[in-house]
């Protein structure tokens, strides 16, 4: 009888190291599973976030380099002129410093004009571009009304400048003899370098 306890004993005994190996090797599996789980979806959260950041940040760079905005203030300029009045100026104008700027990946000055009052014939205005050499050089648009024109000058057109690594100004100028009305006011806005 002694035997026989022994070997159900000894069966009883390696049967619950059986069932515990089993059991605790399920439970390190399961852990190993849930871990590996983690891992996978941390990874993939970070991988996520980076793109989505490098998306955004690039997103934004390229709008600003496709586009340089001059000009701090979302007003458009004033140019206000009375040609009319005796001893007056024969000119207006308003410009911009630029102090030093990098036009060289640039193909164009880009901007929007509009007159205050209707003229009875097509004004016109004088664009300057100035670099720190003193190159200077001159365009002219034309048929400026009281409704917001965009106008393109491509600086290829600015053909005695010979530098755009450093550029001065940007002059608007008004010449008496260049407008229909002598006493009106001309906004400009959106005053940009594009590619």
């Amino acid at each position: 009888m002694i035997d026989t306890k022994r070997k159900y004993g000894k069966m009883k005994q390696d049967d619950y190291d059986y069932l515990a190996s089993t059991f605790f090797d399920n439970k390190k599996q399961k852990e190993k599973k849930y871990s590996t789980t983690i891992i996978v979806a941390v990874v993939l959260s970070v991988v996520f976030f980076s793109c989505l950041l490098i998306f955004l940040t690039k997103k934004s760079t390229t709008t600003q380099a496709l586009s340089l905005y001059i000009g701090a203030d979302k007003t458009p300029l004033t140019i206000a002129f009375d040609f009319s009045a005796p001893g007056s100026s024969k000119l207006r104008s308003v410009s911009f410093d630029l102090g030093d700027m990098d036009a060289v990946n640039y193909k164009a000055l880009k901007f929007s004009v509009k007159s205050e009052k209707k003229a009875t014939l097509p004004s016109s205005m004088r664009v300057v571009i100035e670099n720190e050499q003193r190159e200077k050089d001159a365009q002219f648009i034309t048929d400026i009304t009281m409704n917001w024109k965009e106008f393109t000058l491509p600086l290829e057109k600015f053909s005695r400048i010979n530098s755009w690594s450093r550029l001065a100004s940007i002059q608007f100028v008004i010449d008496e003899w260049n407008v229909a009305e002598k006493k009106n006011t001309f906004f400009i806005d959106e005053v940009h370098f594009s590619r």
